[in-house]
């Protein structure tokens, strides 16, 4: 991946968040020889969010851990989402991505069990339930991970059917994820996919979790409570998992790399269209099995702001991240 223009791209992203919100260098943490992207990070998460975060949100943010450090840091796609998000509640309007309008209860970093072992989960970044209508929208943020990160191999013991919860539906999943990997070799421990910036492998995972989760709330069954049973998904009729990803207004921040990323971008839209048509077989699980429709989108932050009913005060803030 484009690694070697992380640093050029977090001071551009440094530079435009004191310009628009009139911080200095103070709020930053000093420069650490041992670690030059500690300056990056600011000595306060309220530094880095346009509203104090709410304690529900703040409790969901640090489940399983300290939340803080990745909150402060300038360029988390943790701190973007709330920050084009916000507390409780966000109003969705007409838009060109399949979000029905409306008024949506949130809720952050959702956990979702995909294994019966012990410990596999996995994690989406964003719930969002229409407050009148059956929807669900659950949204994954990249800021700069999508193209400065390698995507993860996925595990060996995602093709042994007696892991999953559903022996009987095992499968459906298990054959999306050999069609997903090229060369895929039974005797290996991880297996790694085609795709190169759209995580794939990533969204089968969360969509294989919010089956389960569904599925046992359709069968009044409590193996889950322990993870904790979503009673908010009970009555949804419709998800969609939205990919909300980071892109400089301006590309030629990315001085020679420019149009490598542009094609990255490109590409990643292309890899989501086609998990659409490799997740089909899933597709028809949710609808016939469990009378829920299931689709995914990439989405750009820009749209998914101008999607949102925001004040005009919000919207300028939110600027600081058009680099």
């Amino acid at each position: 991946m484009f690694y070697r223009i992380l640093p050029t791209t977090l001071e551009h992203i440094k530079e435009r968040f004191m310009e628009c919100t009139g911080m200095s260098e103070d709020v930053f943490n000093e420069q650490v020889k041992k670690n030059a992207k500690s300056q990056y990070y600011l000595k306060s998460v309220q530094h880095n969010v346009m509203k104090t975060i709410a304690p529900r949100h703040m409790k969901e943010f640090s489940s399983g851990k300290n939340a803080v450090p990745e909150l402060c840091y300038i360029g988390s796609s943790c701190a973007l989402l709330y920050n084009i998000l916000g507390n409780e509640r966000v109003t969705v309007r007409k838009n060109e991505f399949g979000v029905p309008s409306g008024t949506y209860e949130i809720y952050y970093r959702k956990k979702l069990r995909t294994m019966k072992s012990k410990n596999a989960f996995v994690s989406i970044d964003a719930e969002l339930f229409h407050i009148r209508r059956k929807e669900c929208v659950l949204v994954e943020s990249k800021m700069l991970e999508w193209f400065v990160f390698k995507i993860n191999p996925i595990k060996d013991n995602f093709f042994r059917k007696e892991n999953y919860y559903f022996e009987d539906t095992a499968e459906v999943f298990m054959n999306v994820f050999r069609r997903l990997i090229p060369f895929y070799n039974r005797d290996e421990w991880e297996h790694t996919s085609g795709f190169q910036e759209y995580d794939g492998l990533l969204a089968i995972r969360q969509v294989l979790g919010l089956y389960n989760m569904l599925r046992l709330l359709q069968e009044n069954q409590k193996e889950l409570v322990e993870a904790g049973m979503d009673h908010k998904l009970r009555d949804i009729e419709r998800v969609k998992l939205v990919l909300c990803y980071w892109m400089a207004q301006h590309p030629e921040i990315y001085g020679n790399y420019i149009g490598r990323i542009l094609s990255a971008e490109e590409r990643m839209h292309m890899e989501c269209a086609f998990l659409k048509e490799m997740m089909h077989p899933i597709v028809e699980l949710f609808r016939n099995g469990l009378g829920i429709e299931l689709t995914i989108e990439v989405v750009h932050y820009k749209d998914f702001i101008q999607a949102l009913a925001r004040k005009k005060e919000e919207q300028i803030y939110l600027k600081r991240y058009d680099v």
